[in-house]
């Protein structure tokens, strides 16, 4: 049996299959536990949109922006690792909000070098612009990519 030090980070960030960079399981990971917060100065909806979108190396464009209220935003740019969790169909964490504090909490157990999710299927098709403008769907591209997966995914039900 393998114990570890509540110091021991839940998570490491690595190149992911699904986009860029990754949030992946350090060590086995509980149920409804916050692996990790999402940080980064709080800066104005006005702010947000000057900070706009980034590109890294490889030409992916990422915009590092979480909304924790109507008109101000967490930007991650400036923040920690939960930045790099990555949307998925079959999501195993999600986001949990705490006055300003965003945080990244399991839904479910996570295996040691399981790639953490955060939940995609809610950004429904009407809603998906007003998602981007507010900074809660991170880019143009990323928009489209999850435009595309719905349309998809509604095609399957069918």
């Amino acid at each position: 049996m393998i114990l570890y030090m509540k110091t021991q980070p839940y998570h490491v960030v690595r190149t992911s299959k699904i986009h860029g960079r990754g949030v992946f399981a350090a060590r086995p990971i509980r149920k409804d536990i916050r692996v990790l917060e999402y940080t980064g100065p709080i800066i104005s909806e006005k702010e947000a949109d000057e900070v706009g979108i980034s590109t890294d190396k490889d030409g992916h464009s990422h915009t590092m922006l979480f909304q924790v209220s109507k008109k101000r935003v967490i930007n991650g740019n400036e923040g920690g690792d939960a930045r790099y969790v990555n949307h998925g169909c079959d999501p195993n964490c999600e986001t949990e909000q705490d006055g300003d504090q965003i945080f990244i909490k399991s839904l479910r157990a996570i295996k040691k070098g399981e790639e953490e999710r955060k939940e995609m299927s809610k950004f429904v098709r009407e809603e998906m612009e007003e998602f981007r403008k507010d900074w809660s769907v991170v880019s143009r591209t990323e928009f489209e990519a999850l435009e595309a997966r719905v349309k998809e995914l509604e095609q399957k039900l069918q």
